[in-house]
């Protein structure tokens, strides 16, 4: 499926929301538009994480890389290799800091 498909069916999807006291809002999905496409994955990508402070997220593939991103922007900041399968959940906090000889997770 294409990534306009992806969007469309997400809208639909969601264009219903129940409120805590039960009550049903409607959500114009009309806002919805795809800001970045990330196309370092070579394969599905069947999870992700946004760290708690909000810059970066991380993403696993069935190409068994977890990739780290800058949420902002799109930019893809690194790749983790060395999975044995595919990365099938992500999650935790995202620490980083970069030295002299590279980046430090």
């Amino acid at each position: 499926m294409e990534i306009e498909d992806e969007l469309q069916a997400l809208k639909a999807e969601f264009q219903k929301e129940t409120t805590p006291n039960g009550s049903l809002t409607i959500r114009s999905p009309n806002t919805w538009r795809c800001i970045h496409t990330l196309k370092v994955h070579t394969a599905s990508v069947n999870a992700i994480a946004i760290s708690p402070h909000g810059h970066t997220f991380v993403s696993g593939s069935n190409d068994k890389t977890v990739n780290l991103w800058d949420l902002k922007t799109g930019k893809w900041l690194h790749t983790f290799i060395g999975q044995a399968e595919a990365v099938l959940s992500v999650a935790g906090a995202i620490s980083l800091s970069t030295t002299s000889t590279g980046l430090l997770v």
